[in-house]
């Protein structure tokens, strides 16, 4: 069997809107897992990325044509649900003989709805999707049935059937490093300009978060964190190094600091291997002490991001976030004295929010000594206990590009403001933290190379033209 792997192609442009130049351009490490277990049991596998590759869905079918696969498997996250639901189409119509699966946050979010709207879908894959499209791929090869597969949701004459759930992995450890290989160029990839490296690359080191924030979706990876040995971190990181000398890592698990004992292991590793190497992560302010601070500082990190979401009590207890704004005062302070950078995330436009929550929220991150920053709009994610308090408090699109942070078009717009009053908001937000010329002068410094640098002035000249 020929299996093919489609990140489908939606712009930068239609996810962040007027903030685009800003904005990342991430490996797709999901589809890079499937294929690894895909490989390692022997089955030929290749991975099209039509958003770092730019490819049109005329080129795509091209390329599907020459390689000529059984299995075409899909992924996509809300805001990019509708071009995946597009290209599945395009697949069927070109060859009608190729299984389609779709897998990613989405269908995983949704899965009853997203299968009754796809009829062009055969198999769709919610929850973590390893073991689960490598069993659909031996039962395809043996030509048995696809019933029964835990963790999929199928069509068959013209029935829907929703199977149980897949056990996530017991050992992290066996899952083998992503195929980073069959990206067609790993360069091709960056952060946010303001990350500054020369050539980045991601890691996620561990799935799934305990905390219960009520914006956020963990159907895929669920509640339970779950995690990598430091050794196996560690031999990732040395992978990354000698295959391709990656300049910095930006770790995207959701909370990479919950366990200071592995933290403490994983930077203890670094030192004691000489990586030589930048790197980011992303935590909770009441996860580090100064023993771990000064570790990861000798380690090589670079910047903390921290998700503060709001400068108002009321919002901060109706989201669930459980820490207080005096935790992040002294939680961001403790970071700064060890000299790494912070980045903060802010949302903008939660559900019963009022215009003073938001002008405590904008004062909050003008007074914090941050680094960077990102205002958000807020997001109702379907399967979040925050999208029905949206339905009550204001007006919910119905369409999926619309999920962004950063939207052209506000996918939730709350009771007593505008979609031009919040749009203009955060701009206004951008400026009066990013124009500072206090801060434009302190972080210069953070533009390493050509591209990095263009982008950051570009990004500032989007603020600039209102």
């Amino acid at each position: 069997m020929k299996i093919l792997l489609v990140n489908p192609s939606i712009t930068k442009s239609e996810v962040y809107a007027k903030y685009s130049a800003g904005a990342p351009c991430l490996p797709p490490l999901g589809l890079c897992y499937l294929a690894a277990v895909l490989l390692q049991n022997g089955y030929v596998t290749k991975i099209i990325d039509c958003v770092a590759e730019d490819i049109s869905i005329e080129k795509l079918k091209e390329e599907i044509n020459e390689y000529d696969p059984d299995m075409v498997g899909v992924t996509s996250t809300t805001v990019s649900y509708n071009a995946a639901k597009s290209l599945l189409q395009e697949i069927k119509e070109l060859d009608p003989d190729i299984v389609t699966v779709f897998g990613g946050a989405h269908i995983s979010a949704l899965p009853d709805e997203t299968m009754m709207e796809c009829e062009s879908l055969d198999i769709g894959v919610f929850g973590e999707g390893e073991y689960t499209i490598l069993e659909i791929v031996e039962r395809l090869n043996g030509e048995q049935s696809l019933e029964d597969i835990n963790g999929t949701i199928i069509r068959n004459n013209g029935r829907i059937i929703m199977n149980e759930p897949r056990m996530a992995p017991e050992d992290m450890d066996d899952i083998p490093f992503p195929s980073r290989h069959l990206l067609k160029d790993l360069k091709a990839y960056s952060h946010t300009p303001f990350r500054g490296a020369k050539f980045v690359t991601t890691m996620i080191t561990s799935r799934g978060c305990p905390f219960k924030c009520a914006y956020c979706d963990q159907s895929v990876f669920g509640r339970v964190w779950r995690h990598h040995s430091a050794e196996y971190v560690l031999s990732e990181i040395a992978h990354l190094k000698n295959k391709y000398n990656i300049d910095f890592i930006s770790f995207e698990d959701d909370n990479f600091l919950l366990s200071k004992k592995r933290t403490a292991e994983i930077c203890q590793g670094m030192i004691e291997k000489d990586f030589d190497i930048s790197w980011s992560c992303l935590g909770r302010v009441n996860e580090v002490d100064e023993k771990v601070l000064a570790l990861m500082k000798k380690a090589g990190c670079k910047t903390i991001y921290i998700g503060i979401e709001s400068g108002s009590p009321r919002i901060l207890e109706l989201i669930d976030k459980k820490i207080r704004i005096d935790e992040y005062r002294k939680g961001i302070e403790l970071i700064k004295k060890f000299g790494i950078n912070v980045t903060g995330s802010f949302i903008l436009g939660v559900p019963s929010e009022t215009k003073e929550d938001i002008d405590k929220t904008i004062k909050l991150a003008l007074s914090l000594p941050l680094d960077g920053i990102s205002f958000f709009t807020f997001t109702p994610y379907p399967n979040t206990p925050l999208r029905n308090l949206a339905s009550k408090h204001g007006k919910v699109s119905n369409d999926w590009k619309d999920y962004s942070g950063h939207p052209n078009a506000l996918p939730f717009i709350p009771d007593g403001m505008d979609e031009k009053y919040l749009l203009d908001i955060q701009a206004n937000a951008y400026r009066k933290f990013l124009l500072r010329p206090g801060y434009l002068i302190k972080h210069l410094n953070t533009f390493t190379n050509r591209k990095s640098l263009i982008n950051g002035l570009k990004f500032v000249r989007s603020l600039v033209l209102k």
